[in-house]
């Protein structure tokens, strides 16, 4: 990620022309992405949208192998006895 119209500050207060979001962001160890005053250009926002595209598609595959190893796995008599209880 070089070269982007956006960047990652880590925190801040209102007085440093940070907000509520960044506390909380930096509350939980994570940066809070700023952009300029101006907004992104469509470039970038076409970027950024295309990225999300690519990371939901990734995700969805994890998701897929992640559901059939599970389903391939062998289940304890005792889970699925307490998983019954719980269904019904």
């Amino acid at each position: 990620m070089t070269n982007m119209e956006f960047w990652y500050a880590e925190g801040g207060n209102e007085a440093e022309g940070g907000d509520t979001n960044a506390q909380h962001s930096k509350k939980w160890g994570l940066p809070s992405p700023k952009v300029p005053k101006c907004g992104l250009s469509d470039t970038e926002k076409k970027k950024l949208l295309h990225q999300g595209g690519v990371v939901r598609q990734v995700f969805k595959a994890a998701k897929s192998i992640n559901e059939s190893v599970l389903l391939e796995m062998p289940v304890p008599a005792i889970i699925k006895d307490a998983l019954i209880k719980v269904i019904l």
